[in-house]
């Protein structure tokens, strides 16, 4: 299986664990996209995904606060 890199993860959004994320592809891409892995390996699920400008912001599974997203802040997905 290949391995793409979508994005960068810049900051949290707001304080229910949303993320800001750079995109490396076009944001028509991420759409259909239910699952990301880190560099590290681990795989995290996607609960949903918005345009904002030129940016993207997610809601991953288990990330439910600013802190949660604080601790992402610089990884790529």
């Amino acid at each position: 299986m290949q391995k793409i890199k979508f994005g960068k993860i810049t900051a949290p959004a707001g304080i229910k664990g949303e993320l800001r994320v750079y995109p490396y592809l076009d944001q028509t891409r991420f759409s259909d996209i239910k699952n990301f892995q880190f560099e590290n390996g681990s795989t995290v699920s996607v609960e949903r995904i918005r345009a904002d400008k030129n940016m993207l912001v997610i809601k991953l599974l288990g990330t439910d606060s600013r802190n949660d997203a604080e601790m992402l802040r610089g990884k790529e997905l």
